[in-house]
């Protein structure tokens, strides 16, 4: 799991303060870039925390977080496709977590973590908590919501050869407010998709704000953003 990472973006200044009625076992670093509008929210939970962004975990602690209708048909999604991927199913806490961070901050909250082997997720959650996109990876699947619906695409990779099951297809299609598309052929899975193509319009290109989409993510955080908020645990 090389090159794993995640964050929260914001383009309104968030009330760190309001931060604090999380449980008290999750760490939090609030940075500022330092020339635009653009503030990012670094969490963890598990030990010592040596670089940025690189301990956005789904933790037990956020899996007991509030889930809306949204998350529960995100939850039946994942629990279909679970038997039928090459990885693990991810994206329920993260998913959680986004919503009540917007909740409680009352602003548009995205979140994103990826690596370059399992893992790439994406939310954008409105001011409200309503969730606005999703969209995550389950090999060789692509999962989307946008304008309250699902879409569900399969993958066939250049290099390898899928056979898609007609009753696991029939099985998603039959999910409320689902398609499933037909399966589109490509090379292979980019680098931090979801995080590039959901990033927020008004941050900035996400390889110039956080080298998201290149292989260098997170390299500029000491260059371009300052330290404004801490909470963390204590002993």
């Amino acid at each position: 799991m090389g090159y794993f990472g995640g964050a929260f973006v914001f383009t309104d200044e968030p009330a760190w303060q309001k931060l604090n009625k999380f449980d008290s076992s999750i760490n939090f670093c609030g940075y500022k870039h330092t020339e635009r509008n653009l503030w990012l929210l670094d969490y963890w939970v598990r030990g010592k925390h040596a670089y940025p962004f690189i301990g956005a975990y789904e933790e037990s602690v956020l899996e007991a977080l509030p889930e809306d209708d949204t998350a529960k048909n995100f939850s039946t999604i994942r629990t279909a496709l679970r038997s039928h991927i090459d990885d693990v199913a991810y994206g329920a806490a993260w998913h959680k977590f986004a919503v009540a961070i917007a909740v409680e901050l009352q602003i548009r909250t995205f979140f994103f973590a990826g690596d370059d082997e399992c893992y790439d997720f994406a939310c954008q959650i409105n001011a409200d908590g309503s969730t606005k996109t999703i969209a995550c990876r389950f090999d060789p699947f692509h999962v989307k919501f946008a304008n309250n619906r699902w879409a569900i695409t399969p993958r066939q990779y250049a290099d390898e050869e899928t056979d898609f099951d007609d009753q696991l297809l029939a099985q998603l299609g039959s999910i409320p407010n689902t398609q499933v598309n037909q399966p589109v052929s490509m090379d292979a899975p980019e680098f931090y998709e979801n995080a590039s193509q959901e990033w927020p319009d008004d941050a900035g290109a996400p390889d110039k704000m956080l080298g998201i989409g290149t292989w260098d993510p997170y390299l500029n955080v000491e260059r371009d953003y300052a330290v404004v908020w801490e909470r963390l645990k204590t002993g």
